[in-house]
């Protein structure tokens, strides 16, 4: 059995109430990757400090300080380049893991020989309060994923050798679901695997980009009209699918 590196790349900013958790929820699992990378986004916080302080305490955590604030885009791409890993595991600086969240992903990697694995998670909100768990589509492909963006960036890991696996495309808004259609399309019979069981924990932050519905709706159609250049009509059939979807799934 091929034993596979993997790299977590975790952006963050001001994160100083929940990096260290969102690391030691990679630290202590039961498959600890080859290498964590962090980039902080010039925090004015106290986040660099806790950064400093779990990197003199893990030498296989990185981290790679920004001299400007540049947004999330620019943290992940900068994440993208420096990742060694035959896989690249994706973490917000919000969100966390389950003990065997890696371990289970990468060991349908080694089995049916995946491209992409997801997995079921546990939504919260900011308060703490569990609100529910989200399920993935079973069969996610390039034509489901049109309808909706069943790949959570936090839960899901990707092969790097992958065509655009290290290039973040570089819009305010719904970038991760732009990245993940771009590569349904530029890798053809691309294997999306899910693992059917809860293996994570995401944060639903009121005050964050991804927050306001109505607001994902206009990001959602912008994001198919110009960064995937689809037509009008194509677009606003899309967007209508979307919100078909997320009023079905609340």
């Amino acid at each position: 059995m091929t034993t596979y590196s993997v790299s977590v790349v975790i952006p963050c900013f001001n994160a100083e109430n929940t990096i260290e958790r969102a690391i030691n929820s990679v630290v202590e699992g039961s498959r600890r990757p080859d290498e964590i990378l962090v980039y902080d986004d010039c925090s004015s916080d106290g986040t660099r400090g806790i950064l400093r302080r779990i990197s003199n305490s893990h030498e296989f955590v990185r981290v790679i300080s920004g001299d400007q604030n540049r947004g999330a885009g620019h943290a992940r791409n900068s994440l993208l380049r420096e990742a060694t890993g035959d896989f690249i595991a994706f973490l917000d600086s919000d969100d966390w893991w389950y003990e065997q969240k890696l371990e289970k992903q990468m060991e349908r990697v080694e089995a049916d020989g995946a491209d992409i694995v997801t997995c079921h998670y546990d939504l919260f909100d900011s308060a703490g309060q569990k609100l529910g768990v989200r399920r993935p589509l079973r069969r996610i492909n390039a034509f489901t994923m049109h309808l909706s963006n069943w790949l959570p960036t936090s839960m899901t890991i990707v092969r790097s050798s992958l065509v655009g696996a290290r290039h973040m495309p570089l819009i305010r808004r719904r970038q991760d679901y732009a990245y993940w259609l771009n590569l349904f399309k530029m890798n053809k019979n691309i294997k999306c695997l899910v693992v059917d069981q809860v293996l994570g924990g995401y944060l639903r932050n009121e005050g964050s980009l991804s927050s306001s519905r109505m607001q994902n709706a206009k990001s959602n159609f912008t994001m198919f009209r110009h960064t995937m250049g689809y037509g009008r009509i194509q677009s606003a059939t899309l967007l209508l699918l979307n919100i078909a979807i997320r009023l079905a799934r609340l």
